[in-house]
């Protein structure tokens, strides 16, 4: 009953038993209040407030019912209505049940005469199934709200011509705009400015009439700055009373990242592809039947296909393997499928399609389901034929290694242990079989009054500085016995024991005997030659003196007296006499020239009188006019003369380098160049002529002994003979004596 319906005071002279026949046949709760107390309730009143009778309540105070926070404003609106305020005087407050509880109501007020005194009638309505759908509906906004600002997807309201209404902040963010107002201010056409296919809008809008007003498509994306992104759009098309489309309502996904992953995921599969067509292993996978769910390209050629496409749904029975092959390889496959577990290095034998069989590794796997089940099986399989046949020549090389000659021996580089040793090393140090192994190797040098960790860092410095390193060197047996070894060095990685050096030993304890023997039989050659030498130059001085005293001055008196028998023969002897003596004169005259080239050459007399600077320039002169050769001599004045022996050996080393160049190189020009520095003399002879081979120059009869000897007399003036020669760029002889 509204305010408007209350009953007026004027009818106050009604009864108070009637009030109470009308009041009681409403049902609405309602309660009668005067002075703040209750003078009457209904039933409907004592249910909502969980009393039992009347006189519970009568003369109660009106607060009893009224939870405490609200009684002064539900009190403040009852003065008022007394008081005759024209309001709609419709509130609601939590009121007071017996037990305590509180009950959201709504109440009605309105004024009558009770008892002849102005007093309320008050009606209360249980507003609590209200409150509780109020309320689920403020919860069920607010989660709209979260939902629609906070969501990831981008949702949107649009009019129907293409306009945003409005769009959450997540989709303001994916169209690149700072907040959802920017961007509905700012886009006025969704098709220009969003879609980066325009027509694609129209296209967007008749499929989803067609679809009966809703539709999914994916889409591409332009974003304020121009970028591009993707997104899946679900659109849903409204429409008004008249069934005419309005506007349009959806929501966005972003699948940017999605279509990359989907971009990577074709690009990694097609890697994969790529990965398994090009390792050289075959790889293969069947179904729980054993029939091919696929393979790569090797296997592929193998089976004689063209592609692995063609292999899908064959058997091994299908392909060129023998029959009872194929049958091998099925019960394989059933194994690993029922017992789930895998089988490694399966040895099969395999023929190719062009009839060639192969030696094979296989390892096989089951496959396995989400569920856990097996759905089949996978093979991968190695072609060791040449591992096979490499094992077959590593037995071979075993047995070379027992039997080999040499000691060979491998270290491990990074802490210098022994890992391997073959026999002949073991009998050669001593060591009984496996003994070194583990050992340093360290163990088998002679330390020479060194320790042990001083012995090893030199070792292992010196392999370290070269790669590869050969020479010799003193180790000892078991029995600490010292002895000579040659060593070959270098290093590789081992399959086992990472990277290693490996020397292979020779025992030359008798051979650096002999090579002592043999240097001590040539030092003493070397002096016997030094030896010779002079005794060589003392007897050409001695012949040359004796040739010079006898023979030429028996020559000089034999034309004396020729001359004076020519002169004491009479006026008519015969001029045949004349004649005679005419020849022996001239035959004497030609005998003595020849005798003083012969004592020149043996001992040419401006050596011991002058020195070597005008015996050089003297011998280069007389070797021109004999061969008609051009021949250049340059010789700087010395600061001092050399003592004899050098002087002899320099001179007889360029007497032989011009009589090697005339005989045997054919040269056109002949240069010698003596030179001072540093108390060092430099004699340098170059011709023009064939040159030759130094590694063969030993077999080429004296003009090999001619350098040997122009070697040897260089090495007895303690001085360094340098040759160099080529065919056809002629020879440089170099020599460098300290003074």
């Amino acid at each position: 009953m509204r305010a408007t319906n209350q009953i007026s005071r004027k009818n106050n002279k009604i009864n108070l038993t009637v009030y109470k026949k009308i009041l009681g046949n409403i049902r609405d709760a309602f309660i009668v209040a005067q002075d703040g107390r209750t003078k009457y309730v209904n039933l409907k009143m004592l249910e909502l407030l969980g009393y039992g009778s009347e006189e519970e309540l009568l003369g109660k105070e009106f607060k009893t019912f009224i939870h405490p926070d609200d009684y002064p404003r539900v009190l403040s609106n009852h003065q008022r209505r007394l008081q005759g305020e024209q309001f709609e005087s419709v509130y609601e407050f939590n009121a007071l049940r017996k037990n305590g509880e509180l009950v959201p109501v709504e109440i009605r007020v309105a004024v009558l005469e009770w008892e002849g005194r102005p007093a309320t009638l008050n009606f209360l309505i249980d507003i609590t199934e209200r409150k509780h759908a109020e309320k689920s509906l403020r919860e069920s906004e607010e989660k709209y709200r979260n939902l629609y600002h906070y969501a990831a997807l981008g949702i949107f309201h649009s009019t129907f011509e293409g306009r945003f209404i409005d769009i959450n902040p997540a989709l303001a963010k994916m169209l690149g705009y700072d907040s959802p107002e920017e961007a509905v201010s700012l886009i006025t056409s969704i098709s220009e400015q969003i879609y980066a296919d325009p027509p694609l809008r129209d296209a967007i809008n008749a499929k989803a009439l067609e679809a009966g007003g809703f539709i999914s498509v994916t889409n591409c994306y332009r974003r304020r700055d121009g970028t591009l992104w993707y997104g899946m759009l679900h659109l849903r098309i409204v429409n008004d009373q008249q069934g005419r489309p309005s506007h349009c309502e959806g929501f966005v996904e972003d699948i940017t990242e999605r279509k990359r992953a989907e971009e990577e995921l074709r690009q990694n599969r097609n890697m994969l592809d790529h990965v398994l067509n090009t390792i050289p292993q075959s790889v293969f996978w069947k179904d729980r039947n054993s029939r091919y769910l696929g393979c790569n390209l090797p296997f592929a050629r193998a089976a004689g296909l063209e592609n692995p496409d063609k292999i899908v749904g064959k058997t091994d029975f299908d392909l060129p393997w023998p029959e009872e092959e194929a049958e091998a390889y099925r019960n394989d496959d059933r194994v690993v499928m029922d017992n789930n577990l895998p089988k490694h290095h399966i040895i099969e034998p395999l023929q190719q399609a062009d009839g060639s069989r192969l030696c094979v590794d296989t390892s096989k796997m089951p496959l396995i389901d989400g569920q856990g089940s097996v759905y089949g099986v996978l093979g991968i399989y190695d072609d060791i034929t040449e591992r096979k046949q490499a094992e077959q020549t590593l037995r071979l090389h075993s047995e070379i290694m027992t039997h080999i000659a040499e000691g060979i021996i491998l270290i491990r580089v990074k802490d210098g242990i022994i890992v391997y040793v073959n026999q002949k090393l073991e009998e050669m140090f001593g060591y009984d079989v496996g003994e070194l192994i583990g050992k340093h190797i360290s163990i088998i040098k002679a330390h020479g009054g060194k320790s042990s960790d001083i012995i090893s860092q030199e070792i292992i410095s010196r392999l370290q500085e070269q790669r590869m390193w050969n020479g010799e060197d003193i180790c000892r047996k078991k029995d600490s016995t010292p002895f000579w070894c040659s060593a070959n060095i270098s290093s590789f990685n081992h399959a086992e024991h990472g990277k290693v050096w490996v020397a292979v030993y020779s025992n030359i304890t008798e051979m650096k005997a002999m090579m002592s023997e043999l240097e001590n039989s040539y030092r003493q050659l070397r002096v016997l030659n030094q030896r010779w030498v002079e005794i060589e130059e003392l007897e050409r001085k001695r012949l040359s003196a004796e040739l010079h005293d006898e023979i030429g001055q028996n020559l000089t008196a034999l034309g004396i007296n020729f001359g004076i028998i020519k002169m004491s023969l009479p006026t008519a002897t015969d001029s045949v006499v004349y004649n005679r003596i005419d020849d022996s004169l001239n035959l004497l005259k030609r005998s003595s020239v020849h005798i003083k080239s012969i004592m020149s050459n043996l001992r040419p007399p401006l050596l011991d009188d002058y020195g070597l600077v005008p015996a050089l320039h003297w011998y280069a002169q007389e070797s021109a006019k004999r061969t008609g050769i051009k021949i250049s001599c340059i010789a700087e004045k010395l600061p001092c003369r050399p003592v004899t022996e050098i002087e002899t050996a320099l001179f007889r080393i360029a007497q032989e380098a011009i009589n090697n160049s005339v005989k045997h190189a054919k040269a056109k020009h002949i240069s010698l160049n003596l030179s001072y520095a540093e108390n060092r003399l430099y004699l340098v002879i170059v011709d023009d002529g064939a040159g030759f081979e130094m590694q063969v120059i030993s077999g080429q009869g004296s003009r090999g002994w001619g350098l040997m000897i122009i070697n040897e007399r260089c090495v007895g003036i303690k001085g360094i003979c340098c040759i160099e020669s080529k065919p056809g760029r002629g020879t440089k002889i170099s020599i460098e004596v300290p003074l």
